[in-house]
């Protein structure tokens, strides 16, 4: 639906995959805008992604989240 509204998407398969993502773009100045997270993701569960993502926000390495 969202790339119907010629919105960009990104999906992965699991949480690690979610944080490597978020972590690429940054190194290119990229961020994403809105980041949907299914709390039930094999490897790193949702919850877990945005824990980690929320740690690199905090120590400065992801300065946008």
């Amino acid at each position: 639906m969202l790339e119907q509204m010629d919105i960009s998407v990104c999906e992965v398969d699991d949480g690690e995959e979610a944080v490597k993502q978020v972590k690429s773009r940054h190194e290119i100045g990229h961020m994403f805008k809105l980041i949907i997270m299914d709390v039930d993701m094999p490897i790193k569960n949702g919850w877990e992604a945005t824990v980690e993502l929320l740690s690199l926000k905090e120590s400065g390495e992801i300065p946008e989240l």
